[in-house]
């Protein structure tokens, strides 16, 4: 009992995808994983469902890696943010894929992946998963409280998977309506992006040929890296005091 009790903790252990503890039961991920969204709710097979928990409990018991299928169906998912329309779901999706590959990086390749953002990663798939965290924040720090708008970086994210250096050049054209807010409104938030577009710019080899080519799951990492990294930043930071203290 107290051997099962230790795999079981090792597993919620390696599974968490935030500071306070949060980790996905064995119904969400086997939901997000071969489910799609209906009416506000992740719908899945009944066979399928179980069969997936059924397997996902034996990777507690065994302490083994999250099987590859499940993994990259999480990945799947996330490279297409459109297709969620509840807000909530698309939220639980994006934690259920850090935290999967997260966990199968760790696991299968001895890596040693946590919360915080790795800001000397130089991994093509992990550096430009940054810069779509960063297009998406930009745009959305413009937007009023009751816009509901879907931010280009989520409109462009499956593109931005499969080619990401020309899906980047669209994106970052994009930016520029959006920065032209910020330049007026909250200098200090524009001059934070722009400074971390730069060093994130600086640490990508451009000239390599395979530049354009789809990027690996380590970009779902770079991405919720990033995006929670900014939100640390600025959750307690407000629009009246972004001049004063945010181009510091």
């Amino acid at each position: 009992a107290g051997d099962f009790a230790e795999r079981v903790q090792r597993w919620y252990d390696i599974m968490t995808y935030d500071s306070r503890g949060h980790t996905p039961t064995l119904r969400q991920l086997a939901e997000f994983a071969f489910g799609n969204e209906r009416t506000g709710k992740m719908n899945v097979d009944e066979d399928v469902l179980a069969a997936t928990v059924q397997r996902l409990l034996q990777c507690v018991i065994d302490c083994a890696p999250l099987p590859k299928d499940i993994v990259f169906a999480l990945v799947h998912k996330f490279s297409r943010p459109l297709a969620f329309v509840e807000r909530y779901n698309l939220n639980m999706m994006q934690n259920l894929a850090f935290t999967a590959v997260k966990s199968y990086r760790n696991q299968l390749f001895k890596e040693e992946w946590n919360l915080g953002l790795d800001t000397t990663c130089t991994d093509r798939s992990y550096l430009f998963g940054r810069l779509l965290a960063i297009a998406e924040n930009l745009e959305n720090d413009t937007y009023g409280k009751d816009d509901r708008r879907t931010a280009n970086a989520l409109r462009y994210q499956f593109a931005f998977s499969q080619h990401p250096m020309s899906t980047w050049k669209t994106l970052y054209e994009k930016l520029t309506p959006y920065k032209e807010r910020l330049r007026k409104n909250r200098p200090g938030r524009l001059s934070d992006y722009e400074k971390l577009i730069g060093e994130i710019s600086d640490l990508i080899q451009w000239d390599d040929p395979n530049l354009n080519t789809g990027l690996s799951e380590l970009y779902v990492l770079g991405y919720y890296h990033q995006r929670q990294a900014l939100y640390t930043k600025y959750s307690g930071v407000t629009k009246e005091n972004d001049n004063e203290n945010e181009g510091e």
